[in-house]
């Protein structure tokens, strides 16, 4: 039996070749198991629009899953890493870019997932 812990289910993914391949084979294995949650979105993580392979796999994804990818992109930020090594939550920790994004996607996960909870 399944024990389900959420209604709605978000895939983090960097923007990489080897995760993106992943991600095909992970999505074929929750289609196949029609599991209950339903996929909320990919996020990508860890964003670096400099790096030409990054630009190259968002526009594969946006293209290939337009309504599936959330908008809402978390950047590449040192802050997060350092963050819990000092014991408080990313938002309170400075000014950090990937802070400002959580909070983007707090939004955009309430706008995307309301409708349906109501």
């Amino acid at each position: 039996s399944v024990t389900l812990a959420a209604d709605h289910l978000i895939v983090p993914l960097r923007a990489e070749y080897l995760a993106l391949e992943s991600l095909a084979h992970f999505l074929r294995w929750y289609r196949d198991r029609r599991a209950p949650a339903q996929l909320a979105g990919i996020l990508l993580t860890m964003v670096n629009h400099r790096r030409p392979t990054t630009r190259e796999i968002i526009k594969i994804l946006r293209t290939h899953n337009r309504r599936g990818v959330l908008r809402t992109e978390i950047p590449e930020d040192p802050r997060a890493a350092e963050a819990p090594s000092h014991g408080v939550p990313l938002v309170r920790y400075g000014r950090s870019k990937a802070a400002v994004a959580y909070r983007q996607l707090t939004r955009e996960l309430i706008t995307r997932v309301a409708p349906r909870i109501l």
